[in-house]
Formats: structure tokens, sequence, C-alpha cells
């Protein structure tokens, strides 16, 4: 089989002609795609899954199996939604990589949101040109699973005006929109000026996935 930089797909023809007993001729042609696999791969992974205070890894893989060296490679990534570089690494990168050799580099994601179904990660893209011909290689698209609380603190005041011995009600709502249960302690503070009447100031909580409680101070 012919050695290719990129996978490659050959149409190999098959023609038979044969004779019946009484001289008369047949033919049949038919055609047969054939697949060969190139011979540079450009491979992402990255952690199966991470809790929202830890650390991903992603790890670019390059490999070229071929008989002679690419050089000026220059490689691009794209930065993940609901994810931050957590160093100053780049997302672009120029390599040469010799025959039968293999490069990696890795950079560090932190997780800014948790997502329990996962993200796909965006795939880094290759580009390089050999013999005159431009070529460009897309690596896979992994996927990452996030997994941690996410809590959400509103406080609204009805209503917004009162006289000087008014009531006011104080609602604070805590969410947790994650994807794993959490301990949360809220706390708030009366102005000066301001007394309680009913209800409480704080309240600690276990709150589960997807779940709203109420604080109400008045």
């Amino acid at each position: 089989m012919p050695s290719v930089i990129e996978d490659t797909v050959f149409n190999i023809t098959v023609n038979i002609e044969c004779y019946d007993q009484r001289g008369v001729k047949y033919s049949y042609s038919d055609l047969h795609p054939v697949k060969v696999s190139g011979m540079f791969r450009v491979s992402k992974s990255i952690n199966d899954n991470i809790y929202i205070n830890e650390i991903a890894t992603v790890t670019i893989t390059l490999r070229n199996d071929g008989t002679h060296p690419l050089n000026s490679i220059k490689v691009s990534d794209t930065l993940p939604p609901d994810f931050e570089l957590n160093d100053n690494s780049t997302l672009q990168w120029e390599l040469d990589i010799g025959a039968g050799e293999c490069k990696s580099f890795a950079y560090s994601l932190k997780p800014m949101q948790p997502n329990e179904a996962g993200y796909a990660i965006p795939v880094a893209i290759a580009e390089w040109t050999d013999d005159g011909r431009t070529y460009s290689m897309r690596s896979d698209s992994p996927n990452i699973a996030v997994y941690g609380p996410k809590i959400e603190l509103s406080k609204t005041v009805n209503p917004s005006t009162i006289n000087e011995d008014g009531v006011v009600i104080v609602t604070i709502e805590v969410k947790n929109t994650g994807n794993v249960l959490a301990s949360v302690d809220v706390a708030d503070y009366l102005p000066e000026t301001a007394v309680l009447t009913d209800g409480v100031t704080g309240n600690e909580m276990i709150l589960r996935q997807a779940k709203l409680r109420d604080s109400v101070t008045a």
C-alpha cells in the first residue's frame, strides 16, 4: 500500500473478461474504495472527570510515522466554554517533528461551572506545508465531566420604600445549581437603625443540587 501523510481513499478497479463455450465474450467491472490511514496523527486528551476545585490537564500529541520529517507545523487550540487557563500557557505552538517521532505538550485548565453531562473539548488543529502542498489535520474532541456545587445568592426587599415605623420583608434566596450537595452557612446583617421583628438573619442548610432554600428576615 502507498504511504500517505493524511487519510486517503484509493479507488481500486477490478476488470474481468471471460468467454463461454460458444465463444461469447463477457465483461465485468467493479470499483472498490480502499482507505489508507495517514502517517501523521494529532490526538488530544483530557481528564475524564474532575471536581470543581481541581485542575484539568490537556495533552496534545503529534505522531509522524512517515519516512521524512515535517517542519514548521503550526498547532492551534481553543479554550472550551466555562474554563479558563490555569497558567500563562499559550494555545498556539510551532514545531518540527522528525520521521518516526512523537511529540507532546500539555497545559492546564480550571473549570468555572459544574456539568455532569460533560463538556466537549474543542479540537486542536495542526497545519503545515510539504512539497508545496498545505495540509490541515484535526484532533479528536474529548469529553470531561465536572462535579461540584454552585451556590447562587440573591436578596430582595419588599416594599422598596416605607415610613419610619414601617415593616419591610427581606428575602434571601440561596440556590445550588451544581450537581453535588453543599453545606451552606448564610448570614445577613441589620442596618443600625433596624430591629428584627420576625424570622432569622442567618441559617445553616444542606442544599442538594438544583434545590432552593429561603431565609427571611423582617
